[in-house]
């Protein structure tokens, strides 16, 4: 929540914030994990909204969730007031 809140902070009035993360249960969880080394956090849309708990509405012009083609990798994108 801080590091999301220190981007916004430095995003100017009409400035895009970006945080993506992968989903629960995606299908190459095993390969990243067993083979790729990779120690991940998952999270779903309710979770990934939380990682900006600690940016006032009133200064959020837009946002929205979204993921890409596959489905895993959700993106939170905040735009600033």
């Amino acid at each position: 929540m801080r590091l999301t809140r220190k981007l916004f902070d430095v995003v100017k009035s009409g400035g895009h914030v970006l945080v993506a993360n992968f989903v629960p249960d995606i299908l190459d969880v095993g390969f990243m994990e067993s083979y790729m080394g990779w120690k991940l956090i998952y999270r779903d849309r309710k979770d990934l909204l939380g990682v900006a708990g600690e940016i006032d509405l009133n200064e959020v012009d837009d946002f929205r969730l979204y993921t890409e083609a596959t489905g895993s990798i959700l993106f939170l994108e905040i735009v600033k007031r």
